[in-house]
């Protein structure tokens, strides 16, 4: 009998491989629900933004740690019929990658989203903030600094922890590219530098390494720099809860969603602060992960309009009752 050469079985066991990969990846829901969000790229200060849309109501949406604003697919297009449609990608990453600045914290990226309305001529537009994941944090914070003119804010599987150790416990129920990206380790650092070293190759292996994610949005998770991710790694033990209260006291509705299988979450967390505080609702996805935008996009679009209609009903019903009030004190 005829020997099997070890590079014929070499060649095979990539095939099979390949062929594994190809299989899984088409065949993953966020791989089968994501086509490319309508309007173009430009520039709003330093923030490269994705924009179509017109109307006095903007929907802005923010994306996670290492990724771009591409996870906000066609499927969010819709919002575009109720307002305009304005995703970032955040302050140095994405097509946002080269800004000049060694701070990335959480002043730095706010400050970076009110020059983009201010850029846009967006400064009095009625705001409805998404936020996923690292964005979700982001979306209660910008929203709290611009309460007068938000009408409701929207999250999905925002990191929500009570505590430092609280929240690298939550990190290391994740899997090891999330473990990995999501704190700060001298071995995130490392591979880091190496993908500034070699965006290219690095852009390859983060396709290859998550067969369930599109291929451009897998590419876009390289493009940030080593100051940039560390700034946003800060972001997760920020003061979420004063923003919270802020945003309670001025009457803003938020709405906390996460998947009933995302690891990153606290059980229970957003049902209790739900309980404490009458502006906020929790909502579990059934069987769904971390990556809601992606595998639910036209859920996740369809509450952002429920939010947007719930927030400009209170907002009507709030100014009627505040000009009840002056009405009274005039006549008096």
């Amino acid at each position: 009998m005829k020997r099997i050469g070890s590079g014929t079985v070499a060649i095979g066991l990539a095939a099979a491989g390949a062929a594994a990969w190809w299989l899984r990846h088409v065949t993953a829901p966020a791989v089968r629900k994501w086509q490319p969000g309508c309007g173009e790229i430009v520039s709003a200060g330093d923030l490269a933004i994705r924009v179509c849309g017109s109307g006095d109501r903007a929907f802005v949406l923010l994306h996670g740690l290492v990724a771009s604003g591409d996870v906000f697919g066609a499927a969010f297009d819709r919002l575009t019929q109720h307002g305009r449609l304005i995703v970032p990608d955040l302050f140095g990453f994405g097509r946002s990658m080269r800004v000049k600045s060694q701070s990335f914290g959480l002043e730095d990226h706010l400050d970076a989203l009110d020059a983009m309305l201010e850029a846009l001529g967006a400064n009095a537009a009625r705001l409805v903030i998404g936020g996923h994941s690292l964005g979700g944090l982001l979306a209660l914070h910008w929203a709290a600094r611009r309460q007068e003119q938000v009408d409701a804010v929207l999250t999905w599987g925002a990191p929500l922890f009570r505590d430092e150790a609280e929240a690298r416990e939550r990190l290391q129920a994740m899997g090891f590219l999330e473990q990995l990206f999501a704190r700060d380790s001298p071995m995130a650092e490392k591979s880091c530098e190496w993908m500034c070293r070699y965006r290219g190759a690095a852009a390859v292996a983060a396709a290859i390494l998550s067969p369930d994610l599109p291929i451009p949005i897998s590419r876009r998770a390289v493009l940030h720099t080593w100051p940039a991710y560390r700034g946003a790694v800060g972001i997760f033990f920020s003061d979420w809860r004063a923003a919270l209260s802020r945003l309670h006291d001025a009457g803003v509705p938020v709405t906390i969603t996460a998947g009933s299988d995302d690891p990153s979450q606290v059980a229970g967390l957003a049902h209790t602060l739900a309980a404490d505080f009458a502006t906020i609702r929790a909502f579990d996805v059934e069987g769904a992960a971390h990556t809601l935008p992606l595998t639910h996009p036209d859920q996740c679009a369809a509450s952002l309009l429920r939010c947007a209609a719930r927030g400009e009903q209170l907002r009507l019903v709030s100014e009627a009752a505040g000009a009840d009030v002056e009405r009274y004190r005039s006549d008096s």
